[in-house]
C-alpha cells in the first residue's frame, strides 16, 4: 500500500517540477518566401497589400525542430503616403514530424517587425514565445526575412504508473477459488 501512495505521489509531483524547469528553444535563422500579393487603393495615397507567402525556415541550429519546416503566411500590409508601413498577420509552420504551430506578426514596414507563438499540435501543443524579424530582401514575388527569438515547449506529460504497476503482485486467484 505504502508503494502505491508513493507511487501515486510522484506521478503528480514529477510531471509539475519537470514543467517548471523546460529551457526554451532560442530560435535564430532564415526564412525565404515566394509571395503574392493583390493591391488595393483605397484613394489619397492610401493602399492596402494582400500577402500570401510560402516559405522554407533556416534555423541555425540544424538540432531545432524548426530547421528546414515549410511556413505558410498570410497577412494585410496599409501604406498611407508619407507614413511608414505597417502590417499583421498569421504563420502555420509544419516540421518534420509533421506537427505544427500557428504565430502572428506584426512588421514596421521594411524594417521588420516581431511574431508571437500562438499555440499547437504535437510537440508545440501550449507552447509560448516570440521574437523578432527583420527583412533583409523584399521583392514583388520574393521575401526573406531574418528572425530571433525563443519558444518554450511544454513538457509531454509522461503515463503516470498504475497503482498495480507498483504495488505487489495481486494473490493467487487460483487458491482462493479452491478454497470455496
Amino acid at each position: 500500500m505504502r508503494t502505491a501512495i508513493l507511487g501515486l505521489m510522484l506521478a503528480v509531483i514529477a510531471p509539475a517540477a519537470a514543467e517548471a524547469q523546460v529551457p526554451a528553444l532560442e530560435t535564430d535563422g532564415t526564412v525565404v518566401y515566394t509571395t503574392t500579393n493583390r493591391q488595393t487603393r483605397l484613394g489619397e495615397g492610401r493602399r492596402l497589400t494582400a500577402l500570401v507567402q510560402k516559405g522554407i525556415i533556416k534555423d541555425k541550429r540544424e538540432a531545432s525542430p524548426l530547421h528546414l519546416s515549410a511556413q505558410d503566411c498570410v497577412g494585410t500590409l496599409y501604406t498611407a503616403e508619407g507614413e511608414t508601413p505597417f502590417g499583421a498577420g498569421i504563420c502555420t509552420t509544419i516540421d518534420h514530424d509533421r506537427d505544427l504551430w500557428w504565430l502572428s506578426w506584426t512588421s514596421d514596414g521594411e524594417r521588420g517587425g516581431e511574431w508571437v507563438a500562438i499555440d499547437g499540435t504535437g510537440k508545440y501543443r501550449g507552447l509560448s514565445g516570440g521574437g523578432t524579424i527583420r527583412v533583409i530582401l523584399n521583392m514583388k514575388d520574393r521575401t526573406a526575412l531574418e528572425y530571433t527569438g525563443s519558444l518554450t515547449l511544454k513538457p509531454r506529460p509522461r503515463r503516470p504508473s498504475s497503482a498495480a504497476e507498483t504495488s505487489s503482485p495481486p494473490p493467487d486467484t487460483d487458491n482462493d477459488e479452491r478454497q470455496h
